[in-house]
């Protein structure tokens, strides 16, 4: 039996309840760590974002600026799938501009990849 088992089983252990403060501090040394030990470890990422791509095409299209920030919300969205490591940026900004077109019922002439799409749609889908 784990330690942490036996502790869990004991009926005289308590969890101490973290202030929001005290929560938020050990939160930020968290992300600290990983940081430091993904830079100890030699690891780097640098990839390219959607975000400008989705601007320039943004100015082309309208000046309605809830369309930027929907378009802007899809793309952070698309973070949590694979889309990101298999689209390139230019094609997530134009899926997530038609996204946000479709999301406020105004006509788009873009033409996205429809599997990016379906990508960034499935994140919504509701089990």
């Amino acid at each position: 039996m784990t330690a942490a088992k036996k502790v869990s089983r004991n009926p005289k252990f308590k969890p101490q309840e973290l202030s929001l403060k005290l929560h938020e501090v050990l939160k930020k040394k968290l992300v600290k760590s990983e940081f430091d030990l993904l830079e100890a470890l030699g690891y780097q990422l640098e990839a390219p974002l959607p975000y400008q791509y989705i601007k320039q095409t943004w100015q082309g299209l309208s000046s309605d600026t809830v369309l930027l920030r929907v378009a802007h919300n899809f793309a952070n969205d698309s973070f949590r799938s694979r889309v990101v490591i298999q689209a390139s940026p230019e094609e997530i900004g134009n899926a997530c501009l038609h996204l946000a077109t479709l999301f406020l019922n105004q006509e788009s002439s873009l033409e996205p990849n429809p599997q990016i799409v379906s990508s960034v749609l499935s994140l919504y889908k509701v089990n």
